[in-house]
């Protein structure tokens, strides 16, 4: 189903299940912004709107302030669209870079909090997601 389709059952469904003022602030609360959050964060990592709940201030408000460059970003979302962790050669093989270039990416990802390296015989192979590193996509 496109995003489109998914996004109007999503909210009709929401706005049938609503009353009183929760009905108001959802059909006044969720503009532009919050649909482009859902399409461009939420869809693209999870293909639906299964689990998810209202994405409120309180959770925008404590967004990651690290920056990071598109390169890494796109690092990033393709760890979490693997959904395992991460290797240079996963990198080199989707954005066409060489292994020095991939490598240097996951570094900066480390050194920024946002992967944790995983070592095999002294050498960092792998790198995990840490808890809340999407946050970094938004």
């Amino acid at each position: 189903m496109p995003f489109e389709q998914a996004h109007q059952l999503f909210i009709e469904n929401h706005h049938a299940r609503r009353s009183g003022e929760r009905k108001g602030r959802l059909m006044r609360g969720h503009n532009y912004a919050e649909k482009l959050l859902l399409q461009l964060v939420w869809w693209p990592l999870f293909g639906n709107f299964d689990n998810l709940l209202v994405i409120g201030p309180h959770l925008l408000r404590n967004l990651a302030t690290t920056s990071i460059s598109p390169e890494e970003k796109e690092v990033l979302r393709l760890a979490v669209h693997l959904g395992k962790p991460i290797r240079p050669k996963d990198i080199i093989l989707h954005s066409d870079v060489n292994f020095r270039t991939a490598r240097k990416w996951l570094y900066g990802l480390v050194e920024k909090g946002i992967l944790r390296s995983i070592t095999r015989d002294k050498y960092a192979c792998y790198y995990e997601l840490k808890e809340g590193a999407w946050q970094h996509l938004i």
